[in-house]
């Protein structure tokens, strides 16, 4: 039973983002006996000591930790708040269901839509009943027939005022285990409590926050720099042998190659494309990642950035390194494009006709945008277009995920890109793990 519920806590870690191999686990229960295992303070270091690899995944694994191993009175106390917000949920989805009401039937929105809906002010609930209401009512009309474009426009409802409100909360995945999903809830919980920066979603950092984000930033991008050039340096192990140089550096030996001479491999540095949407919602994120990737100007061969809403424009790399993220974020904003409305083909068709030089089978195209753009179609015939010419195209969406299946440009952007999530620096640094460029 012991060993089950540490294997359960070391389950509930991976799922907090912390990268354990089986090995360690191994390593960890074979250490136990070595321990007084009915010490908790003697159980966390060993388990800090064998599974936690990094200064950031501290913070982590202790909430975690508290929120598993709680006495009695603090397990009742995590139940209780767990159970609260299950209530809360619930409560949020049955109103939404009774007030959200067109033609007699609910209307078909997601679940969190549901939720964020009973959380609005009274006078905006009101709104979206009255609508719904004059909608039904309406002369001439077939109601059933316009139910389709009357939800599409409660959701563009609930959608702008998502943009509105700052939510300040932090993305939990849930697995479907209720035992899990209550501590992965009360660990984020305590986690939001001591400020944890990594996990917060980026447009929710206040001054003090963005402070430390910066700095998580330059650490991440360095460490990201310095897996580039390992693996590049590695890969000169795949050496050939050069016969014209073994033959003439053997000659004084009959011929005999006794000394090898190999032609070196050429290490060739990735070229970026950067494409980045700075639609007025994107701005922060955009920021981060231009930052982000030109601190990686001295790992890669170069990086050409982009900047697009409904136009397209190139920033100079002078720009961006004499910037530190908040002139960053000034220099966008004084830009003609900004704040505009999103048109992903018209910025991937110029880049193509004007640009064209840069797309080469050593070009990564890194596209950062939510998906939300006119000219789906479109947009999808120049992906495939790029992705011809490319050697990859990499797409970092800050659309939280549990939103992606419901939008339709999601689903077809990932048939040519590799799509990762990108609204954290939880995030940035899974991508950093996975080696993406």
């Amino acid at each position: 039973m012991l060993v089950q519920n540490l294997y359960k806590f070391l389950l509930l870690l991976r799922k907090m983002g912390l990268k354990i191999s089986y090995s360690e686990m191994e390593d960890f229960f074979r250490s136990i006996e070595y321990i007084n295992i009915g010490d908790k303070n003697e159980l966390m270091w060993l388990m800090q000591a064998t599974v936690v690899k990094k200064e950031q995944d501290i913070l982590i694994f202790k909430m975690a930790f508290k929120s598993f191993f709680a006495n009695l009175e603090e397990m009742e106390e995590m139940s209780d708040r767990w159970q609260n917000f299950q209530n809360i949920q619930e409560k949020s989805k049955q109103k939404a269901e009774e007030d959200l009401v067109y033609n007699e039937t609910p209307i078909n929105i997601s679940e969190e839509d549901k939720v964020f809906y009973a959380k609005l002010a009274r006078e905006q609930q009101d709104k979206i009943k009255k609508f719904l209401e004059e909608s039904t009512h309406g002369k001439h009309m077939n109601p059933e027939k316009f139910r389709p474009v009357i939800e599409d426009l409660v959701k563009s409802h609930l959608k702008y005022w998502r943009k509105q409100i700052q939510t300040n909360t932090m993305e939990v995945e849930f697995t479907g285990d209720p035992e899990i999903d209550q501590y992965l809830y009360n660990t984020h919980m305590q986690l939001m409590e001591q400020g944890y920066v990594p996990g917060k979603d980026l447009k929710d950092l206040n001054a003090q926050e963005l402070e430390e984000a910066k700095r998580l930033l330059k650490k991440l991008a360095k460490r990201f720099a310095t897996k580039i050039s390992r693996r590049y340096s590695l890969s000169r192990k795949a050496k050939l042998i050069d016969i014209r140089k073994t033959i003439r550096s053997n000659i004084g030996f009959g011929g005999v190659p006794l000394h090898l001479k190999y032609r070196k491999r050429r290490i060739q540095k990735p070229s970026i494309l950067l494409i980045v949407d700075v639609s007025g919602s994107m701005i922060r994120y955009s920021a981060f990642i231009i930052q982000f990737l030109h601190y990686l100007a001295e790992a890669v061969k170069k990086i050409d950035t982009f900047i697009f809403s409904e136009k397209i424009e190139k920033l100079s790399l002078k720009q961006i390194k004499n910037s530190d993220l908040t002139e960053l974020e000034g220099i966008i904003e004084k830009s003609p494009i900004w704040g505009e409305g999103t048109d992903i083909h018209f910025a991937l068709k110029s880049i193509q006709g004007n640009y064209n030089h840069l797309l080469t089978q050593k070009t990564v195209v890194i596209i950062v945008s939510d998906t939300k753009t006119i000219k789906i179609t479109d947009t999808t015939a120049e992906l495939i277009k790029i992705s011809n010419r490319a050697r990859k195209i990499l797409w970092l969406n800050p659309m939280p995920v549990n939103q992606w299946e419901n939008h339709t440009s999601v689903k077809l952007f990932q048939d040519y890109t590799q799509m990762f999530p990108c609204n954290t620096l939880k995030h940035l640094e899974r991508l950093i793990n996975t080696q993406i460029i």
